[in-house]
């Protein structure tokens, strides 16, 4: 059987890349080339912890663009062999037992994912990579529809990777009057102001509930977006929001981890906590469509572009903060 590269996980913090069985092209399916993928947060939290409870080896991956490698006699689309093309996760894609994640050379698409659209079309003058900072876009522009950030609002953003730049940028080209950048890391913070923050706070040197007071004369911000994977994170995001404001926890933390939150603060205050994962394919044809018109600068946003033999080297860059995001060219 022909093989494939691929990064396959066989527990927390085993990620091996090795040779395994490329996928069989379904009669109704179709089969892409990964050309590039993205390494998000919830792929590192995935890859580190144990996310499948014991059920390994498994393929992880869900960020990618590529070209159409093989179609399914049955299939029906509107693609041809070559064509370039963004895939859109919208199931949720690590499988036990089949190579159904993009950390790989080869990944299948289901009738059922074609049936949805979820695939677009790439214009020629579009890098694969760009395209990949779609579904991280995706996500945080359903967010920020669902809790409605308009223009002079202020916005606290609680942590500084890829999401909370995105979460940034964003945010100003909806009119936010001001944005507060809240990391613990030095060198992400700094990278950060490249994304429409005002004010850029280290939590690891000062209080940033106090920070973050000080820079709003005292009332907070009327949004707070935990997008991190901590719960201290969000236990601070309650403090740092204005009376009537509302608390986005937009990162998620550790399986089985629990969040301490002052109930008596959300009460007092009137604060509205919203919880957001995801995204409509209506939002990511939106998003695909900022970035594919220049409207999103995506390309500013990867650090780094490396092999995929060298994942976990990348993992460990992303987790120490020397990059915004990382892309794989398998």
């Amino acid at each position: 059987m022909e093989k494939m590269k691929a990064a396959v996980m066989y527990g927390p913090n085993d990620v091996r890349v090795e040779q395994v069985d490329k996928p069989v092209c379904a009669e109704d399916g179709i089969i892409v080339k990964v050309e590039a993928v993205g390494l998000c947060g919830s792929d590192i939290r995935n890859l580190t912890t144990d996310s499948r409870q014991g059920k390994y080896p498994v393929i992880y991956g869900h960020e990618q663009a590529g070209i159409i490698a093989e179609i399914g006699k049955m299939a029906k689309c509107d693609f041809e062999v070559g064509d370039r093309v963004y895939v859109s996760p919208v199931i949720p894609e690590p499988s036990a037992t089949a190579a159904t994640g993009s950390f790989a050379e080869y990944l299948p698409i289901s009738a059922w994912s074609m049936d949805h659209v979820n695939i677009l079309p790439l214009p020629e003058d579009v890098s694969f990579e760009k395209a990949v900072m779609a579904e991280p876009l995706s996500s945080v522009y359903s967010c920020q529809e669902a809790v409605n950030v308009k223009i002079g609002q202020t916005i606290a953003i609680l942590g500084a990777g890829p999401i909370g730049c995105l979460h940034s940028e964003l945010a100003k080209m909806r009119g936010a009057g001001k944005v507060i950048m809240v990391e613990i890391t030095e060198e992400r913070l700094k990278m950060s102001l490249n994304f429409g923050v005002d004010h850029a706070v280290n939590g690891a040197k000062v209080d940033p509930v106090e920070a973050v007071m000080d820079l709003t004369n005292g009332e907070g911000a009327f949004h707070v977006i935990s997008a991190n994977p901590t719960t201290k994170a969000q236990q601070q995001a309650i403090f740092i929001c204005a009376r009537g404001g509302i608390v986005t926890l937009f990162g998620g933390v550790p399986k089985g981890a629990l969040t301490e939150i002052d109930t008596n603060r959300i009460h007092y205050f009137s604060l509205w906590l919203y919880g957001h994962f995801g995204f409509e394919l209506e939002e990511n044809e939106k998003a695909f469509e900022l970035i594919c018109t220049g409207q999103f600068d995506a390309e500013k946003y990867i650090t780094r572009v490396m092999p995929l033999d060298e994942i976990n080297e990348a993992i460990e860059q992303a987790k120490a903060g020397k990059a915004i995001k990382i892309v794989f060219n398998p």
